[in-house]
C-alpha cells in the first residue's frame, strides 16, 4: 500500500508482460530465509580490550539506529548481515562462524518485509 495525500493505492506488478530474456526486477525465488534475532550474546568471547572495536564494526554493518533496533530484538537480521557480522568478528581475529544470535526464525523474505524487517 502506497499512502498519498490521504487516500491509499496499491501497485501491481504483471510479470506476463515483461518478455524475453529481459530481467524482472520484482521477482523473488520462493525459498525461506533464515532470519536472526537479537546480538545479546555475541560479545560474550570477546576481550575486554577489543569489545569497543568489534560494537564500532558490527555498527557499520547495520548503521547506528538499525544497530539498536536489532539489539532491542525490534528488528530481524537477513543471512547477509548475519554474514557480514560474522566478517566483522574476523576482521578482529575472532571466530566468526562461531558466532550465535539469540534466536532464529525461517519465514519467506516478502513476509517479514511485510510484518516486521523494517
Amino acid at each position: 500500500m502506497i499512502e498519498s495525500g490521504g487516500r491509499e493505492r496499491y501497485m501491481m506488478l504483471n510479470p506476463k508482460v515483461v518478455t524475453g530474456a529481459q530481467p524482472y526486477p520484482y521477482y523473488e525465488q520462493k525459498r525461506k530465509e533464515r532470519f536472526a534475532w537479537g546480538i545479546s550474546r555475541i560479545y560474550d568471547n570477546v576481550r575486554a580490550s577489543d569489545l569497543r572495536g568489534v560494537k564500532l564494526n558490527v555498527m557499520s554493518c547495520f548503521g547506528s539506529e538499525v544497530y539498536y533496533k536489532v539489539k532491542q530484538q525490534r528488528r530481524a537480521i537477513t543471512e547477509e548481515e548475519q554474514e557480514m557480522v560474522c566478517l566483522s568478528f574476523a576482521e578482529m581475529g575472532y571466530d566468526g562462524s562461531a558466532i550465535e544470535f539469540d534466536r532464529y526464525e525461517e519465514q519467506y523474505a516478502a513476509v517479514m518485509r511485510l510484518a516486521r524487517y523494517n
